[in-house]
This record gives structure tokens, sequence and C-alpha cells, in this order.
């Protein structure tokens, strides 16, 4: 049972009060080491009491055990990881459903002649609850036509924009979205419930697994609130950006901090190639 407990994300157990300092939890009073400069570890002209090593001791003593390095990994979409992200996969047995909104559309099966639930959105979900890479096209029938004539809207900018994250394909007012949707306003598509407007087929091609991840570190954060999700959830790392050289020149002010015991025209910890790199962090 002690493996279980061995570290603790949130704050570690708490001791109960005490009364008298005798039965307190112990504790050393100290909280840096002062001590003589030790030879060879600090360049001369140093005062003869310094605190030594004050980072390795603020670690080991005064924060507790340091925390080994751990990466926490996890699925950024849902998917199979046999997924080939190709257009010219096409998968057709999605299903794609009208929401409802406040845009007027006609409707020849009303006595007013219109009805004001319209929507330019159209939600595309896969039945096996898979991630959506992109929408090739959907079909559309308008409730009011007699004919059932189905119209095909294509994707890619065309007819409509996809959203991925979201799921939702939003018209544009080409011509072909304003034949299906018979608007009231014809720079505002869209289709309509309550006219018994339906999706009767979508076309589209499905992501690939992908991953996020992120590690421990004392000096970033990693978590915190997405409001679009409503829970907290871990920041995603990433791969290390080249921001290219220091530029000289008016307004190019740089503090490095802490700053780098190095002399000025020597080289910064790191390579001692002036083109490979120095361990200088930004931000």
């Amino acid at each position: 049972m002690s493996d279980l407990f061995d570290g603790w994300v949130l704050v570690g157990a708490k001791t109960s009060p005490t009364n008298a300092a005798s039965s307190a939890p112990a504790d050393s009073g100290v909280s840096r080491e002062v001590g003589a400069v030790p030879p060879l570890l600090y360049p001369a002209g140093q005062p003869a009491l310094v605190q030594v090593r004050p980072d390795q001791y603020r670690a080991a003593i005064l924060a507790g055990a340091v925390t080994q390095e751990e990466y926490l990994v996890w699925a950024a979409n849902t998917g199979s990881i046999l997924t080939v992200e190709d257009p010219s996969w096409v998968v057709t047995s999605g299903t794609g459903a009208v929401t409802s909104g406040d845009l007027a559309v006609y409707d020849a099966n009303r006595s007013s002649g219109q009805v004001s639930d319209g929507s330019p959105r159209v939600v595309v979900t896969d039945t096996g609850g898979r991630d959506l890479a992109g929408v090739l096209s959907f079909d559309v029938v308008r409730g009011d036509d007699s004919t059932h004539t189905v119209y095909t809207l294509t994707g890619g900018g065309l007819d409509f924009t996809f959203d991925v994250t979201s799921g939702v394909a939003v018209l544009h007012a080409t011509a072909n979205v304003l034949a299906a949707t018979l608007p009231v306003d014809v720079s505002a598509p869209a289709l309509s419930a309550q006219r018994g407007d339906r999706v009767v087929g979508v076309a589209y091609w499905l992501a690939e697994t992908r991953f996020w991840w992120t590690k421990n570190d004392s000096y970033a954060t990693r978590f915190g609130w997405n409001g679009a999700k409503s829970k907290w959830l871990p920041y995603r790392g990433g791969s290390p950006k080249n921001l290219g050289p220091l530029q000289a020149g008016s307004g190019s002010l740089y503090t490095l901090s802490p700053l780098p015991a190095a002399v000025v025209g020597a080289y910064l910890p790191g390579s001692s190639a002036g083109d490979a790199y120095a361990a200088v962090r930004l931000g």
C-alpha cells in the first residue's frame, strides 16, 4: 500500500497542530547553508562567506525530494491507429443533422409562406464516433419540395466550410446553396428543421490518430482551464522553436535572467561552436 502513496500531485498529508514546540514536527530552521567559500567552486574575489550550493540545498532540503522527469501522453482524437488520413478514402456511413437557428426561409407548405428557425450550420458525425479530417460533400432535401430534389453541397470552401474541432459545416451563399435552401435573405442561407429539411447523405474522410504530450516542469504551468470543454486539461507540449538570432540595433535590448557566469566575449553555456546552440531561455 505504501507504493500507492509514494509522492503526490496535490499538497501532501497535513500533520495535526501542536501546543508545544517540543512536540511539533521536526524543522531544521535553516533557510540556507552559509559557509566558507568551497575551493575550486567559485572564482576568485568572492566574499568570505557565501550560500553554498543554494539551488541544490533548496531542491534537496527545502523543497523536498526532486521529482523525476515524467511524460504524459494522451490521445488527441478518437480513431484507429490503422486509419490513413486521405481524402481518397471516402466514408459515407455518417450522418448530418440540421441545427436550429433564427433565420427566415421560404416554406411552401405554410400559410405565412416562411418559417424562422433556419440555421446555416450542419453537424456531421461518424456513426462509429471517430473524428473527421474533412467533409467532401453532403446531400440535402428541402422539406417543402414535393419533387424531393437532392442537392449536393460541395466542401473545400465552395458551398460550405467544415470545422474539424466542432464537426460543424457552415453554409456559404453560393448559387447551389441558395437553390437548395431558399432563404428569405439571399446573403444568409439556412436549412430549417421545421420546414422538414433533411441531410440524406454525407461523404467525408477520417482523421488519423494523434497524440498530445506534456511533462512535469517546476518552471512552467502544465495545467489550465479549457473554457471550450469546461474542464481542466494539461497544456500540450510541442517541438522546439527556432527563434533565429538575437537582433542588434535600436530597441533590441535583452536581459538574461539569471545572468550567465561568462565574461564578455566568452561563449554562453552550451556548444562551443558559435553557430550551434547556447543555453538561453526566452519567455
